[in-house]
């Protein structure tokens, strides 16, 4: 099976909760972004308390981008291409 290498960034509280800024993470051609988020989580057993509802899908406040480009539900489900950039950091609310 050929594998692909995407960047996965991290930003606030999900930085330090996998003590780093960014990573390269390799997963099987034709991953969708909400696989690569599980194998994330399996990657980093402190994640799932932050990115992940009571239900087991993704919290409400986090915010995924891939290429610059903001995910909702139905984009998670697009295959990600070698090369791609992933950014996920937690919506931050307050005024």
């Amino acid at each position: 099976m050929n594998e692909i290498t995407v960047r996965v960034q991290y930003y606030n509280i999900i930085r330090y909760a996998v003590g780093w800024a960014e990573e390269n993470v390799s997963v099987p051609a034709g991953t969708v972004v909400r696989e690569m988020l599980a194998r994330l989580c399996d990657r980093h057993p402190q994640l799932p308390a932050i990115i992940l509802a009571a239900d087991g899908t993704l919290a409400p406040h986090l915010v995924v981008f891939v290429n610059s480009k903001l995910q909702s539900s139905p984009d998670l489900e697009q295959p990600l291409q070698s090369g791609d950039q992933v950014l996920l950091f937690p919506a931050i609310s307050g005024g």
